[in-house]
């Protein structure tokens, strides 16, 4: 659908309906699928298609490593400067995830530390799939008749 749409611009908004219509069930597909929707939705900087990706994102019904996170595709259509992004994440940080000193359980330490880890190594994977996915898809411009 994607590469239809690029090669006919006419067909764009038909191409986005039918993408988005797919992704308004995202409750009965697969987070994978939906995350695969949402990456084609992002191709055609489909910024009309926003409210149904923010509804699959916030019922977490989306792979993030396709796509990236709900604050990623806002970026990427261009809903939020990079400025913006980077304020609301450190206005994230600025509040503590753990005051360690009420912790006093050393293994739960070590729980959240893990946690951290965890999702600044899943960012990160998120980032380089999302970039081989756009390298797998590459298909040929020609369509055969």
């Amino acid at each position: 659908m994607v590469k239809i749409a690029e090669q006919h611009p006419e067909t764009r908004e038909q191409s986005i309906a039918a993408i988005a219509h797919q992704l308004e069930q995202f409750t009965k597909n697969n987070p994978v699928l939906n995350g695969m929707l949402v990456a084609a939705l992002l191709d055609l900087k489909a910024v009309e298609a926003a409210p149904v990706m923010e509804r699959a994102f916030a019922a977490n019904r989306v792979d993030e490593t396709i796509a990236g996170d709900w604050e990623e595709v806002q970026l990427d259509l261009w809903m939020v400067s990079k400025l913006e992004l980077r304020q609301r994440r450190f206005e994230a940080t600025k509040r503590p995830v753990v005051d360690f000193s009420s912790v006093a359980n050393p293994n739960q330490k070590s729980q959240v530390l893990a946690h951290l880890l965890l999702r600044n190594l899943r960012k990160r994977v998120r980032r380089r799939n999302r970039r081989s996915h756009m390298v797998r898809c590459n298909v040929p411009n020609s369509i055969p008749e």
